[in-house]
């Protein structure tokens, strides 16, 4: 009895979808980390290059944050020249990851107050002041880590 029971129970286990390893994502900013968590949950690894306790606009990038772009499958931005320094890391990286620009495509406000920084425009980059705005800036990662990882797509549009 013992004898078929070990057969099944392996066949069983084999039959059992591989767990694979979380895809390593870099996000620029501790907000933007956030979400990218909040969409790929347990699916991503996501590394923040700029801190919560830190300013991204005054940002200074190091040797190791090329490093960690270099390893990266996906990397997240923010866009609209909040991250005035990425165009700069992405190339000297020498990063194939997937690039994904959270705020493609979304409508554009003007910049209510300078508050003392420039973002290459008149653009307010700032998105998720308005929680209106999040539901595409989620979409916008949702798909680019689908592209990144299809085998998970579906896992990354319900996040969003």
């Amino acid at each position: 009895m013992l004898t078929r029971l070990i057969p099944a129970a392996l066949a069983a286990i084999l039959a059992l979808p591989a767990t694979a390893e979380p895809i390593p994502v870099v996000a620029t900013f501790s907000i933007l980390g956030h979400v990218v968590e909040a969409v790929g949950g347990d699916k991503v690894r996501v590394q923040t290059l700029v801190g919560p306790d830190r300013d991204a606009h005054v940002y200074q990038p190091t040797p190791q944050d090329s490093r960690v772009l270099a390893e990266a499958k996906v990397v997240v931005t923010n866009g609209l020249g909040f991250e005035g320094w990425i165009e700069r890391l992405i190339k000297a990286s020498g990063t194939r990851a997937r690039i994904v620009v959270a705020t493609q495509g979304l409508r554009t406000r003007k910049l209510a107050d300078a508050h003392g920084h420039a973002h290459g425009g008149s653009v307010d980059p700032h998105v998720w002041h308005d929680p209106r705005r999040m539901a595409p800036y989620a979409r916008n990662i949702a798909e680019g880590l689908a592209a990144a990882d299809p085998a998970n797509a579906e896992v990354y549009r319900i996040g969003a």
